[in-house]
């Protein structure tokens, strides 16, 4: 399956505020055919 966002490891990404969770950066670790990993640099999940 091909990537539509192009994304590649260490890739910073906005992640839209929804519902209760505020606007936050992430940072991609691992791209897969349906899911990436990856940790929160900002926002309620920072670190994490």
């Amino acid at each position: 399956m091909d990537d539509p966002f192009n994304l590649r490891e260490d890739d910073v990404v906005v992640i839209r505020a929804f519902d209760d969770w505020p606007e936050h950066l992430f940072q991609v670790w691992e791209v897969y055919d349906d899911s990436i990993t990856g940790y929160s640099i900002t926002g309620p999940l920072e670190g994490v």
